[in-house]
């Protein structure tokens, strides 16, 4: 039996763990070879969690979320959570709700898929191919082609199953059109060799990458931030910045600093009010299910909850104000005070200096009841014409309940002080004139739908292999990760999890294993139909041989 999972990055390195764990309840498996096509160095953390780059790329989520092991294995000796992992190897960083490098998640991931490799009695062997897929096709078996990283070689091979999990296989890659620069990895496109000090640097984007772009042209090139009086940050400047780095978005609204969940402890009332709703959000009926319903169950809930925290029993009209402006794009000339303003009173919230606020209390109920809104809208459950509404909310709660750690806004606001960074230029047409004096980067992630256009995945719909919800145009599967035809049926060895379904699921950008099921159903329904293919394919090698406890090199 052949398996080739293509993309292995965190949902890869899940469903390999699901498997593996899987297997080794089996009594009895015949011999498996698992090809896992990854063109990135490093195997299980992929590009956005490379253990080699600068420790000041923060994670956006707190070490006690991160867990690589299912629920059933978790427990068992060796099976380490990232915060018990910490203690043992990064002990600098071993606190539950710090918000640690992602290189040092990368090395957590890694030394996971190292457990899987040495530890599990699974009768498998893995072969890494550090390989592009650049083809995916059905023949007798499905056939895979792709062409080698290092060499350029291409490979031709035959699977009885292939796994889709390619995540974010359009971070990086060739310089985009009309000579913008990416921006990961940091020290490859944003070194001094292509921007060199004094440069005038205009960045697309206004989230989170954007963050990530200027503390490499500044931190990452030797300046240091200090703790000044009133607890402000101050930079230092190191004298090879750029001279002025200016974002720019179509709104010119930032993203709210998370907040630190040790300045606040969560009262039973508050518990009560997210159960409450998370309790309404299940019982939506799934024919009549509408965008303004979870809207409206989640300002309700985050009304009551802010209620609480300020003592007061009116305010309703308060919390909706401050959700609908928040949200507006506002004059340009306005822009810059409206951004700073709305960072540092956010970072005085997330560090417990300040009353939460209506518009804190939305981010927190969003938090809260996530996991009830992915119930409620994934696989089709929300009609396709509610999708856009949807997107459209989804993207705004974004900007307000998964932002940045308060220290990187911090960061943001004191570079913005000494006139380093630039907010007066948020508006993409604010220099149109004399643009060739700007380097410009693009600090926007591709949409998970990019690779629909071109590719395997668009090979694979062509072909009528799989489709792409109407609406929410994620790629449609089953709770086991099973790709649909174009006619609705279940293809046969076809599986897609991770990124690529974004909106038929919701939520896929988290290294949260409670938030999908995903891996452990497939794992489960892969395990039960290799089984049952054995007892109808007698002519299968039905000799074991455990699962290769060589190293992560990968096979040429």
């Amino acid at each position: 039996m052949r398996l080739a999972i293509v993309g292995f990055g965190p949902k890869g390195l899940f469903c390999l763990e699901s498997l593996a764990a899987e297997l080794a309840e089996s009594e009895a498996t015949p011999r498996v070879l698992i090809d896992v096509y990854e063109p990135h160095t490093y195997p299980g953390a992929g590009v956005v969690y490379d253990p080699t780059q600068p420790a000041y790329l923060l994670m956006n989520y707190a070490a006690k979320y991160v867990n690589a092991w299912s629920k059933t294995e978790r427990d068992k000796p060796g099976k380490l959570s990232l915060v018990e992992w910490l203690a043992v190897f990064r002990p600098e960083y071993a606190c539950a709700e710090k918000f640690i490098p992602r290189a040092t998640v990368g090395e957590y991931l890694t030394w996971c898929l190292q457990q899987i490799l040495l530890k599990s009695p699974s009768p498998v062997t893995v072969r890494f191919l550090r390989s592009r897929v650049t083809s995916v096709s059905r023949q007798s078996a499905w056939s895979i082609k792709s062409v080698a990283e290092a060499s350029g070689s291409i490979s031709h091979f035959s699977y009885d199953s292939v796994l889709l999990t390619t995540g974010h296989g359009h971070l990086s890659g060739v310089e985009k059109a009309g000579g913008m620069l990416r921006v990961y990895p940091t020290d490859d496109w944003l070194s001094e060799a292509r921007i060199k000090p004094a440069s005038r640097v205009r960045i697309r984007g206004f989230a989170l990458t954007w963050i990530d772009a200027t503390l490499a042209l500044t931190e990452g090139r030797g300046g240091s931030f200090t703790r000044g009086g009133l607890d402000e940050l101050k930079y230092h400047a190191s004298g090879l910045e750029p001279a002025i780095i200016a974002p720019y978005s179509r709104t010119g609204i930032p993203t709210l600093a998370k907040t630190d969940e040790t300045c606040w402890s969560p009262t039973t009332k508050l518990s009560e009010v997210w159960t409450s709703a998370s309790s309404i959000l299940s019982q939506l009926d799934k024919d009549t299910i509408t965008t303004a319903a979870i809207k409206n169950i989640v300002l309700n809930a985050a009304t009551e909850a802010c209620s609480i925290l300020k003592g007061q029993k009116s305010l309703k009209r308060r919390t909706l104000i401050y959700f609908e402006n928040s949200f507006r794009p506002v004059a340009l000339k306005h822009r810059a005070a409206r951004a700073v303003g709305d960072m540092r009173r956010a970072v005085e919230i997330a560090k417990g200096h300040r009353e939460p606020d209506p518009l804190w209390s939305v981010g927190e109920a969003w938090r809260k009841l996530y996991p009830s809104i992915v119930e409620a809208v994934s696989h089709g459950s929300l009609p396709a014409e509610q999708w856009p509404a949807f997107r459209e909310l989804a993207v705004t709660m974004e900007r307000i309940a998964f932002g940045p750690p308060a220290i990187n806004v911090e960061k943001m606001l004191a570079l913005q002080e000494c006139d380093l960074l630039n907010l007066n230029r948020l508006s993409p047409h604010f220099i149109s004139k004399n643009s060739k004096a700007w380097i410009e980067l693009d600090a926007t992630i591709p949409s998970p739908h990019t690779a629909q256009s071109e590719g395997p995945l668009a090979e694979l719909a062509h072909e009528g292999h799989l489709r792409f919800a109407s609406g929410a145009k994620g790629v449609e599967i089953t709770p086991e990760g099973q790709c649909l035809s174009n006619t609705g049926a279940p293809t046969k060895g076809l599986y897609c999890i991770g990124r690529p379904t974004e909106g038929w699921v919701l939520g896929n950008d988290t290294l949260s294993r409670t938030l999908h099921g995903h891996p452990e159903q497939w794992a489960k329904s892969w395990a039960q139909l290799m089984l049952r293919e054995v007892k109808l394919r007698p002519d299968l090698d039905n000799g074991c041989y455990t699962m290769s406890q060589g190293s992560l090199q990968h096979a040429n």
